[in-house]
């Protein structure tokens, strides 16, 4: 008596990671007679996207021009061997980005360093 609750079969769908109605019908015994799930999340996740339209004014004319850089953290979520920040490097031309892992800030311009040091040392092959 006390398991009587009535769960929508959509609660279902969102507990169980929005499965699609074959699945739900071999888990649930009131599906059988459903056809479809309104569900938001699904929906917008079928949606077909544009891709980024190409710049017309670009910013930069060549690779390594302009190169934004980013530090963050303290992340409160540590890894093995404690990081807790991350360095960010993305070149404006060709959209690339570089991620470091540090464990303290005092560290970013050693690895700003080394990685114009690794881009000079690339860059003479291009």
């Amino acid at each position: 008596m006390a398991c009587t609750n009535y769960v929508s079969l959509l609660n279902y769908h969102y507990r169980l990671g929005h499965p699609s109605i074959s699945i739900l019908k071999v888990l649930v015994s009131e599906s059988s007679q459903t056809e479809s799930l309104k569900c938001e999340s699904c929906q917008l996740g079928k949606h077909h996207r544009v891709s980024y339209p190409n710049r017309v004014n670009k910013r930069v004319n060549y690779p390594f021009d302009l190169v934004h850089s980013n530090v963050e953290g303290p992340c409160s979520i540590k890894s093995k061997v404690v990081f807790k920040y991350f360095i960010i490097f993305v070149e404006d031309f060709l959209c690339v980005t570089w991620l470091f892992l540090i464990n303290l800030v005092l560290r970013f311009f050693l690895y700003f360093k080394i990685f114009v040091l690794r881009l000079k040392s690339n860059l003479t092959f291009m």
